[in-house]
Order: structure tokens, then sequence, then C-alpha cells
């Protein structure tokens, strides 16, 4: 049982966490790194950005956090940057909370678990598909080395590989 205080945080338990599912909410680009004055000719650039999910179940539930496009001759990937943002609070009982730093621990390895890249990219790219940069879009595509293609409603028990051949 998810229990509510009022502090405005959700108090969920590992158990309960394990039976979530998440809902993609929303995916962007961050647009306040670079920094006219520092860049130079041929410098290296990173593209990052963030995504925020919800749970169907729980309305009340909402996990965000920050990535960062890895780009390596081997395979490029996007990956979780830092610790989540949320109003959820793991606990061992309803009046045992881990303390907050081992609680947002406890999400990120959670968001570890699942394939929310595919979705998250995916929404970048419809996003910022009709913006006048629209080679953003097609540079992130062609960085990518693994085609991502998912649903967008992905629970953490569903820990199998896409298959890009089921892609809508």
């Amino acid at each position: 049982m998810n229990h509510s205080f009022n502090d405005g945080l959700l108090r969920l338990r590992l158990q309960g966490l394990r039976n979530v599912e998440l809902l993609h909410l929303i995916s962007g680009i961050d647009d306040d790194l670079a920094d006219p004055g520092v860049s130079r000719c041929g410098a290296s650039t990173t593209l990052s950005g963030y995504t925020e999910w919800i749970s169907p179940q729980e309305a009340r539930l909402t996990l965000g956090w920050d990535w960062q496009l890895k780009v390596s001759t081997a395979a490029s990937r996007i990956v979780r940057l830092g610790l989540p943002r949320t109003n959820v609070l793991i606990v061992r009982s309803v009046r045992d909370p881990l303390p907050w730093e081992q609680s947002l621990g406890v999400l990120a390895s959670f968001i570890d678990a699942f394939d929310w890249s595919a979705p998250a990219f995916n929404a970048v790219c419809e996003r910022y598909e009709r913006w006048p940069a629209q080679e953003v879009a097609t540079a992130m595509q062609q960085l990518v080395t693994a085609p991502f293609a998912a649903p967008r409603l992905l629970s953490a028990r569903s820990r199998r590989s896409l298959d890009p051949a089921s892609a809508d």
C-alpha cells in the first residue's frame, strides 16, 4: 500500500516498486548547456536532456531524470545522469523510510533496470522534428547505432530486449 503524508511524498515499499509500471510523459533536450563564449570550432560537444515518467497505477507518482548521449566508436547510447527527481520515498515499513539519498539510489537502480532510453529518444526525435534545427533529430538518429523502437508503456518486469521488427 502506498502512503502519503502532509509532506507531499509518496511512500512506497520496495516490493511495491517492483510492480510499478511507468508511462513516458515528456522528454526534451537541454538548451542551456551551450555557452557561445566558450565554444570553439572543432571542439567536442555533448547532447543531454531530461525525461519525466508517471504511473498509470498511481496518479501521484512522478519520476524524472537527466540523460546524456554517450558517443563512442563501438556504440552510442543514452545514459542516465545523476540521481532521479521524484516525489517517491522508498520505505521499509510505513514509519521506517530509507534515508533520502539511499531512496534515490534505489530508484536509480529501478530506472536502470528497464529500457527507458528508447521511448525517451523517440520522444525527443518526434518533439524536435519540426524544430528549425531539424538536423538535430537527424544527427541523433545517425549517432545511435542501435534502432530505438519501444512501446510507450513499459513495466519494470519486462526486462526483455526490444525487437526492432515489432516497431510501430
